[in-house]
């Protein structure tokens, strides 16, 4: 009868202290996550099991397309930062200016094409129709364009747009 060694089978026994602010505040939150429900030691071993594997293959110069989703699937789970109320408003408010801007360079872009359009045409362009707004309408190979490329960022976010 061969007799196992079992001081190898034994786990290996780290004591781990992170000292630095933002590990402990990313591993803290994580932890209290639904996934964790608060368990830090969960957290940390989900850690290790996701990125060690991505660890060793990068390690060894193995490197291919797979484990570079892999890292950023594993390293987007495991950053967990929230912004401020502040920030959110900030940025809430910035993004809607900003759609305000391109919502009007967009009408003023379509105008002036239509104007340009209408001239070629031989139809003489009129100033009250011009200025009134009402050359603002998309031309029909833009919109087409606009349909088909805010489908395809539907399907990349997953329909939240």
């Amino acid at each position: 009868m061969i007799e196992k060694d079992t001081k190898q089978d034994l786990p290996i026994k780290v004591v781990l202290s992170i000292a630095e602010p933002y590990w402990r505040d990313s591993i803290k939150k994580l932890s209290e996550t639904s996934t964790f429900g608060g368990n830090v030691k969960k957290a940390i071993y989900s850690c290790i099991e996701k990125g060690l594997p991505i660890m060793l293959a990068l390690t060894r110069g193995e490197t291919d397309e797979k484990n570079d989703e892999e890292l950023k699937k594993t390293y987007e789970k495991i950053v967990v930062q929230q912004l401020s109320d502040e920030q959110s408003f900030l940025m809430i408010k910035l993004l809607s200016e900003m759609s305000l801007s391109l919502t009007l360079i967009k009408s003023l872009t379509n105008s002036l094409f239509n104007e340009r359009l209408r001239s070629l045409l031989g139809q003489t362009p009129s100033a009250e129709i011009f200025s009134g707004g009402l050359l603002g309408d998309t031309p029909e190979y833009l919109e087409s364009f606009e349909n088909e490329e805010t489908k395809k960022l539907k399907r990349q976010f997953g329909g939240n747009l």
